[in-house]
């Protein structure tokens, strides 16, 4: 991997890793996290996503008028633009990062990309009053999907960036417990069939002595 940094950016430095498919990885120091955790360093979870959008004053306009984020600023980043919606919640993720380049470039699917965004709703009664405000405002919303581990629906913003807005149940913990998440290869039933395969696809996992 590749670093770049420090730099800072609206005020919070961050170094940039560049993984080996070319994704970037930013690493963000925020005044909560340096005071919730032991001196030194402290992950405090997601921080922020950055969009492209080749439509940006309608993703602007989803953001802030649908969403409700509120608009936090511009800057300049490099020979683009950033712009910054931050919701309300001030909570772990609450940051959208806007950028607008000189030329906007379309995206394709493989190796170092993302496939979409996701949000949060609390429940399946808060995700199904989301679906209906999108559909009134003229998204195409797909029907709820279940995802064994929580529901979602997706639809594009004006931008064409693909979003999601998942529930938080019924959670990881259906086929297993708390104390040994992450030990086993958990697969919804449709997937089982396919579970060699999809083993002998994955990379090894190495711990440290």
């Amino acid at each position: 991997m590749d670093f770049e940094g420090p730099q800072e950016r609206f005020g919070e430095r961050f170094i940039a890793i560049r993984a080996p498919d070319g994704l970037c990885i930013e690493m963000i120091e925020t005044e909560r996290a340096a005071a919730s955790g032991v001196e030194g360093c402290s992950d405090d979870g997601f921080h922020s996503v950055t969009l492209e959008s080749a439509k940006p004053e309608r993703t602007a306009r989803l953001l802030v008028d649908t969403f409700g984020y509120v608009d936090a600023g511009e800057m300049s980043d490099g020979e683009a633009k950033r712009h910054r919606f931050v919701s309300a919640s001030g909570d772990r993720g609450a940051v959208v990062d806007l950028l607008i380049p000189p030329k906007a470039t379309l995206g394709h699917m493989g190796a170092g990309t993302i496939h979409h965004v996701a949000f949060r709703a609390e429940d399946d009664a808060d995700q199904l009053e989301w679906r209906e405000r999108l559909g009134v405002a003229g998204y195409d919303v797909t029907p709820v999907v279940d995802r064994q581990y929580f529901n979602a629906i997706y639809f594009r913003e004006p931008g064409g960036v693909l979003f999601e807005i998942a529930t938080d149940p019924p959670g990881f913990a259906t086929d297993e417990l708390v104390e040994t998440l992450g030990e086993s290869l958990k697969l919804p039933p449709k997937y089982e069939a396919n579970r060699e395969q999809i083993e002998r696809a994955l990379p090894e996992i190495r711990i440290p002595a």
